[in-house]
């Protein structure tokens, strides 16, 4: 889980789960959220760092929470890695009371600005009003275009 404002804050590092959720969800409750401004670019540029370094021989799914404003450090250099991810690597993006004019940007981030040619993309924007039912609603439609291979069921904790 990677946080930002003003910086990119590495909370919990990218970590196999499997059967310790509670441990997963004891560092979720322990989380503090850092106040500042908006990073988005960067976060999302350590974000791939880290997700392509390790080998991915498997679907991956990054999901980047926001309401669209950001400063644009490090835009460009997320903009070009984000093309020469692998086809296998998605970026789905949740938009919380997003302003109208900044949908189509996020809808072309995670379709990798079609910058990566021989396959499409399956990264997809999701628009939420930012209330606990429009959130519940959109992680349901992120869990249902997700491979179920690539999930765990809700219980309710997390």
């Amino acid at each position: 889980m990677i946080l930002f404002s003003n910086s990119v804050y590495v909370e919990i590092p990218i970590q196999t789960v499997g059967d310790d959720r509670d441990l997963l969800r004891e560092q979720i409750r322990r989380l503090r959220f850092h106040d500042g401004g908006t990073s988005m670019y960067s976060a999302l540029l350590t974000t791939l760092n880290t997700l392509c370094a390790r080998d991915q021989g498997f679907e991956t799914w990054l999901v980047c929470l926001t309401d669209g404003c950001s400063d644009n450090v490090k835009f460009n250099e997320f903009r070009a890695e984000l093309g020469h991810t692998p086809s296998n690597l998605h970026l789905v993006t949740i938009g919380i009371n997003l302003h109208a004019n900044y949908e189509q940007h996020l809808r072309a981030m995670c379709e990798k600005y079609n910058l990566v040619g021989g396959y499409e993309s399956k990264g997809f924007f999701v628009r939420s009003d930012g209330t606990t039912g429009g959130m519940n609603d959109a992680f349901e439609v992120v869990k249902s275009k997700i491979p179920v291979s690539q999930t765990f069921d809700r219980d309710g904790k997390l």
